[in-house]
Parts: C-alpha cells; structure tokens; sequence
C-alpha cells in the first residue's frame, strides 16, 4: 500500500487529502495537523469541523499530530503549509523526512521577507539541495476539489 503524508490540516490540505483519496482508495493518506482537535474530528468522524464541518473525508484519511508517524514510510508527500510558515516548518521536521522522499507543494506565493518560492525553500529548509519536489500550481480553491468541481492545476 501506498502512503501519501499530507502536511497540513487546513483547508487545502484537507481538500487535496480527500481529493487523492478520493481516487486511489488503496492509498493510506496521513494528514500531519497541528491541532489535536482536528486531528481527533478527523480520525474519529471523518471530518475536519474546523474548515469542512459539512463534509465527510474519505475512510482511508487519518490524521496525526507527531511528525514522525506521519512521515515514516511515505511514499509521497503534499505540501500544504502557508508559505509563511514554512521555513520554519520544514526545519523542524527535516530529520524525519527521507532525502529521497518527493514533495508536491501545494503553497502559493512568495515568502514575504525573503521573497523566495517554495522551490527555494524546501530544498534549503531541509538542508538537501537534492529533494525531489514539483511545484503545483493555477487557479484552485479548497471549496471545489472539497466539491468535486472541475479546477485548473499545473505543474
């Protein structure tokens, strides 16, 4: 089985976790979430009451508070922390995360008093100039990969 950590709990990461799960019901996709509360609402009742009460997540969605547990044994990683955030973020969890552990960043903009992307950050945040990672980007809202709607994403 495949294993897809989604790092984030708001409601991009939300969106997409359901969203990948959603078509690949073999996957295990493991949400790392800061908040105990949405972790529990999220394991317990298949929903994040914070930013999609009205919305259930896909049986095969968990969520989890300990970075560890959420990044051993993954397969492939969504990157969804606010670009604010996630220098800091990703400093913190660099020595859990396989150098060869492929990052898909979800993060729009530019990190504002760095100006620099996300295809700058994650390579630096996690001191390996080699991290595989792609950039996914264009016109998207969480409410409508939530809502199943036809968006535009590229890579």
């Amino acid at each position: 089985m495949f294993k897809v950590v989604v790092l984030g709990g708001g409601s991009f990461g939300t969106a997409m976790a359901a969203h990948v799960a959603d078509r690949k019901s073999q996957l295990e996709v493991k949400m790392l979430v800061r908040d105990p509360q949405v972790c529990q609402s999220i394991n317990e009742k298949h929903c994040n009451f914070k930013y999609f009460p009205g919305h259930n997540l896909p049986e095969n969605v968990s969520a989890t508070t300990d970075f560890k547990a959420a990044l051993l044994n993954a397969d492939f990683c969504l990157h969804a922390v606010p670009v604010q955030f996630s220098s800091s973020f990703l400093e913190r969890i660099s020595d859990y995360v396989d150098p060869c552990l492929p990052f898909i960043s979800l993060s729009k903009g530019l990190e504002l008093n760095t100006l620099r992307m996300m295809s700058q950050i994650i390579p630096q945040a996690l001191r390996n100039p080699r991290q595989p990672y792609i950039v996914l980007s264009g016109p998207s809202f969480a409410l409508e990969l939530m809502k199943k709607l036809p968006t535009g994403q590229l890579h």
